[in-house]
């Protein structure tokens, strides 16, 4: 293995690590992480780091499916709708690329505020992109018969270069949506799977980042969700559906992490480490301001109340996860080459060589 090589693995399995610490102790982290990263065979935010940077092309457009309501209060979560800015912000500034967030209703306004707020300009079709740093927010439908017609109308223009995931419901093998703790919720989510399924069929390159196996994407290790995720197996919701809270599909690249944002975060660092580039990752100060941007425009943390949280973990804690991760990469940047003594001994020691 190359300097370079090990390098990018160790901050990759570091970025991982710090994505995955698990401060409720269940353990639920763990497990995902174990089955994604066999299957991925390196660091899962360096694999989908590079997946973009081999996909995305100049000004290309990219679709961002997020948006998960929470039953009961009926509003969108803060998990995944933030990251989907986060990380649109990054793709805009870096590859001069055109995100398009894909939310159902109730994220509409909150995003378009936290786009604002992130210096971006808002467009609510994927015509209306200007020069500027930008994303396109476009509201998905619910209703199941009108799913693939409105996927179909959104690429029949153009295809886009990359479709990603970010904590979004998806449906079981029998076409239903629930939560967490199996919960039948399909009336009120986006049918959005609809579309990263049709952009799958069209070739088209697929990411996607989960916390627990609901989420579009995450069948690509269903066989660990089934074994070890409580409601993932047969007969494991509520609703007598039967085939429990794992969604059907399958993601050719999949990041998964504590919560999912913080997946999000890694893949940001992972970005900014190999374009060296790392005022792409937003500090603990701009990510605390977008929280609040957040759920003063209807986001609710996963309890369903308005505080400004990610699921369950505070501001405080958010922001020293995502400021550790760009301490790590900035420190990795800004010392590169005054190392060379260990990156040798490392390298000879052929204890990477895998």
């Amino acid at each position: 293995m190359s300097e370079k090589n090990l390098s990018l693995f160790n901050i990759g399995q570091s970025l991982d690590n710090i994505a995955n610490i698990d401060p409720r102790g269940y353990g639920v982290c763990n497990i995902l992480y174990a089955a994604a990263r066999e299957r991925a065979k390196s660091p899962l935010c360096t694999k989908g780091a590079k997946l973009i940077i081999d996909s995305i092309a100049p000004k290309g457009l990219v679709y961002i499916v997020s948006g998960f309501v929470l039953p009961g209060c009926e509003k969108a979560e803060t998990d995944g709708l933030i990251g989907a800015v986060l990380l649109s912000r990054a793709l805009s500034r870096e590859f001069c690329a055109r995100p398009v967030i894909i939310c159902p209703a109730e994220g509409i306004r909150a995003v378009k505020a936290m786009a604002d707020k992130a210096g971006l300009t808002v467009t609510e079709t994927v015509d209306g992109f200007s020069d500027n740093p930008s994303l396109a927010v476009i509201e998905f439908t619910k209703d199941e018969s009108r799913a693939f017609a409105e996927a179909e109308s959104l690429i029949e223009k153009e295809l886009p270069s990359l479709v990603i995931s970010i904590e979004a419901p998806g449906a079981n093998e029998q076409g239903q949506y629930h939560s967490a703790k199996g919960i039948n919720i399909t009336h009120l989510e986006a049918k959005s799977d609809s579309l990263f399924e049709l952009l799958q069929k069209r070739g088209v390159p697929s990411l996607s980042i989960g916390d627990l196996g609901n989420e579009i994407g995450m069948s690509a290790i269903k066989d660990s969700i089934v074994r070890y995720i409580k409601g993932a197996g047969l007969k494991g919701c509520l609703c007598g559906c039967d085939s429990g809270i794992r969604a059907r599909t399958a993601a050719d690249v999949i990041i998964t992490a504590t919560a999912s944002d913080w997946g999000v975060y890694a893949l940001i660092s992972a970005l900014a480490f190999i374009r060296g580039n790392q005022e792409l990752i937003p500090s603990g100060e701009e990510l605390c301001s977008l929280l609040n941007t957040a759920v003063d425009n209807g986001l609710t943390d996963m309890c369903g109340e308005a505080i400004p949280a990610i699921d369950g973990f505070s501001m405080k804690l958010n922001s020293a996860v995502i400021n550790l991760m760009k301490e790590c990469v900035s420190h990795a940047l800004d010392n590169e080459g005054e190392y060379e003594y260990w990156f040798d001994g490392s390298v000879k020691s052929g204890y990477f060589n895998f």
